[in-house]
């Protein structure tokens, strides 16, 4: 088979989860491709000329650099929302969750339109809808119910990408200390600060937990739509808040295995990456008790719900002086996380373009 796939938004300026899913399932399908496979990669044209130097990431064997024209293929796979308008073959396409629809006050109205306009047409159009948890997928076919759940496969993402690790790194001490927080006791919240992944009931709930008062909270990833500045300031604890913005792969490994604890209460998740970053480096997690969250942290972190700002504090707390548990929380998180690899990921999508192949076209 022959396939080709967008990875436009890891050539943006500022990559974001997106990206991270099309280069690691590039890199792991480009070594698992049968000897009848070929894989392409196209970018859309202004992605091209404007950041054309990025392409040279996905130099793979068998796999080759980014091209804008689109070839003649079997099946071509947009690996982000907006589905393939104009592409030979079939098409498939990767929905990473229906948040615009199922919780649109957590997105601007423009983006939750235009987001929600590509869904529609994702769903309408494709031959294949590929995404990421079960709890997206009964989503997108309670949505869309004229869509065939066969054609709606779940191929989860992974946590073994490059400077993730639960054992110590030499240079963790120098990362740390070039973040000027090499000796501080602190609890990590990472990705992008936005109202759906709530750093306001984060804040404080961080300022409720007694045992916390000698913990910084530090924010890894670019600043969004949120009101996280008015509850540090409501909760007065803005000399105890840290906000790093955007870090490498490098310094995030260092800054999981650094923390006292991790935490994501989100409103809405799809999958949560950082979650399982933080298992897979040991650390002990709190995520919230809702959406695909649960399936990605089994048993191996406290879930809360996210809406109970006393209970959040209550657990975070715990979780940073009782000892046994986290301890248990040390030993569980590589396990969960090793279940979810880039590779089983890459396989579970190669199956999935076969697959679809075989059904043939929707209509």
């Amino acid at each position: 088979m022959k396939i080709a796939i967008d990875v436009s938004s890891a050539a943006k300026a500022h990559p974001t989860g997106i990206a991270r899913y099309q280069v690691e399932l590039v890199r792991a399908a480009g070594q698992q491709l049968g000897a009848g496979d070929s894989l392409v990669l196209t970018l859309r044209l202004k992605r091209w000329l404007r950041h054309r130097q990025l392409a040279s990431r996905f130099a793979l064997p068998g796999v080759g650099r980014p091209r804008w024209r689109v070839p003649q293929v079997d099946l071509f796979h947009a690996a982000g929302v907006a589905s393939p308008r104009h592409a030979s073959g079939l098409k498939a396409v990767t929905i990473f969750d229906t948040a615009t629809i199922d919780a649109p006050q957590f997105s601007s109205p423009r983006f939750a339109e235009k987001y929600s306009r590509n869904l529609r047409r994702a769903a309408n159009d494709c031959d294949l809808i590929l995404t990421i948890s079960n709890f997206v997928r009964d989503r997108i076919l309670f949505l869309f119910p004229a869509l065939s759940p066969a054609r709606v496969i779940v191929t989860m993402p992974g946590a073994d990408h490059r400077g993730l690790s639960h054992e110590p790194q030499p240079d963790d001490c120098a990362t740390l200390q070039r973040l000027e927080l090499k000796g501080s006791l602190f609890i990590l919240a990472v990705g992008r600060v936005e109202r759906r992944k709530n750093p306001e009931g984060l804040v404080r709930a961080f300022a409720r937990a007694a045992p916390a008062r000698d913990h910084l909270l530090v924010f890894a990833g670019d600043r969004g739509n949120s009101d996280v500045g008015r509850a540090i300031a409501e909760a007065g604890v803005a000399h105890r808040v840290r906000f790093l913005g955007r870090v490498d792969d490098r310094e995030l490994g260092a800054l999981y295995r650094g923390a006292r604890a991790f935490a994501m209460p989100s409103h809405y998740e799809g999958f949560g990456i950082p979650l399982l970053e933080a298992l897979a480096c040991g650390t002990p997690s709190l995520g919230s008790n809702c959406t695909a969250v649960p399936e990605v942290a089994g048993a191996a972190a406290l879930l809360v719900d996210p809406t109970r700002i006393d209970v959040m504090a209550d657990r975070l707390g715990r979780l940073l002086v009782d000892r046994d548990l986290r301890d248990e929380l040390r030993a569980r998180g590589p396990v969960q996380a090793a279940r979810f690899t880039w590779r089983r990921c890459a396989r579970e999508t190669l199956e999935a373009y076969r697959f679809a192949l075989e059904l043939g076209p929707r209509r």
